[in-house]
C-alpha cells in the first residue's frame, strides 16, 4: 500500500529544499518568504500539490486502459457499477469504503482526486494535454485557496 503523508517531516523537508532552491535560483535573500504566489510565478506546484499531480496523471492512465493491470485491477468505474449516468458519474471512479488505514492509500486518494477534478480536463485526449490543463488547474486552485504546507 502507497501512502500519500507529505505532511510528515520528510515531506516538509522536500518543500523546504525547494523553497531555498528557489531562492537560490532567483538570488534572493534566505528570509525572503517563498509561498504558493512565488512558486506559481514560476510555474512551480509545491511539493504537495505536485504529488496530487502526479497521481492524477496515473489516474488518468488508468481511466483511458493505459495503465499496467496491477494497478487498474484496483479501479472501478461508475459506470462499470451500474447504468444511472447522474452528474459527472460517466467519467468518475467508483469510491471505495475504507478504514483509518487505507485512508491515505493511493487507491482511496487517488479517487478522490479524480473525481473532484472537473469533467472537461478529465475527458481529455491526449496525456500531454491532460498533464498541460490539470497543473493550470492546480496552480489556480493552489492560488485560489491559498493552501500551502
Amino acid at each position: 500500500m502507497v501512502s500519500w503523508n507529505l505532511k510528515s517531516p520528510s515531506g516538509k523537508n522536500l518543500q523546504i529544499t525547494q523553497n531555498k532552491v528557489l531562492r537560490y535560483i532567483k538570488g534572493w535573500g534566505p528570509m525572503v518568504h517563498v509561498g504558493q504566489t512565488e512558486l506559481a510565478s514560476e510555474g512551480l506546484l509545491n511539493i504537495q500539490t505536485r504529488a496530487k499531480q502526479l497521481g492524477l496523471n496515473h489516474m488518468y492512465k488508468t481511466y483511458n486502459n493505459s495503465s499496467p493491470a496491477y494497478l487498474s485491477d484496483n479501479f472501478t468505474k461508475v459506470s462499470q457499477m451500474h447504468a444511472i449516468n447522474t452528474r459527472q458519474s460517466c467519467s468518475n471512479f467508483y469510491t471505495p469504503h475504507v478504514n483509518n488505514k487505507t485512508l491515505k492509500s493511493f487507491f482511496y486518494t487517488g479517487v478522490k482526486l479524480w473525481n473532484s477534478l472537473p469533467q472537461n480536463i478529465k475527458l481529455l485526449p491526449t496525456l500531454d494535454s491532460f498533464k498541460r490543463n490539470v497543473k493550470k488547474y492546480l496552480l489556480q486552485d493552489s492560488l485560489s485557496s491559498d493552501c500551502y504546507m
